[in-house]
């Protein structure tokens, strides 16, 4: 399978479709670009078993002009047990925001539709592993923190723990989550606020956890 860009008013050099050059086939469905360099193509991708051609539902990703394998649509695997699946339409309202439909068979042999919605939207999480530390100490509070996708996937980048809004730490995820200790004597003793802010990455929009209290004794 084929794209071809469009640039300023003028058609490039044909090409493979990135990310599909190790399937065996890849028809294309639909394209959505709400952005330049942000596109997501849609279509069916064939494998074989045996004697038996499976198709799936396919999708491949564009984000800031890089694009990604083809994957198969989160989800469709399990619903296609006829072994018969392709997502034929993509409408993207905004980078990491789509919304897809398409169809796949049942044990049966039955055609059923399916729908799929993508979302950028992210919820973080903040624990603290003690409420109370002692001052010089604060290298034994250990914070944790968990970027949650509404939608699947595994989101990236970075989130800053904040206290009493001033930057205490930055912990760099690793699948989604990650954690970072206190410098000792950063914070006089007292009782804080830490709040964490993730600050989005890939097609991911940021978000802050709840707020969490810790208080530093003397």
């Amino acid at each position: 399978m084929f794209e071809a860009d469009e640039k300023n008013g003028t058609w490039q050099a044909a090409r493979t479709l990135a990310g599909t050059g190790t399937l065996d086939f890849f028809e294309t469905g639909a394209v959505s670009c709400p952005a330049a360099g942000n596109c997501v193509a849609t279509g069916i991708a064939t494998t074989e078993s045996g004697l038996r051609v499976i198709e799936h539902a396919v999708v491949v990703r564009e984000i800031n002009g890089s694009r990604g394998k083809a994957l198969e649509l989160p989800g469709s695997a399990a619903l296609n047990t006829g072994g018969d699946a392709a997502v034929l339409s993509v409408s993207c309202a905004s980078a990491g925001n789509c919304a897809a439909g398409g169809w796949y068979t049942d044990k049966a042999g039955r055609e059923q539709a399916m729908v799929a919605d993508e979302s950028a939207v992210t919820a973080t999480g903040l624990a603290l592993s003690a409420a109370k530390v002692k001052f010089g100490h604060e290298q034994a509070e250990r914070l944790t923190v968990t970027v949650t996708p509404r939608t699947g996937g595994t989101p990236g980048g970075k989130v800053t723990v904040t206290a009493n809004q001033h930057a205490a730490c930055v912990v760099t995820l690793a699948g989604g989550k990650g954690s970072c200790t206190l410098a000792a004597k950063k914070l006089n003793p007292g009782r804080y606020t830490l709040t964490g802010h993730y600050a989005g990455g890939g097609a991911y929009d940021g978000s802050a956890s709840a707020a969490k209290t810790l208080t530093i004794t003397e």
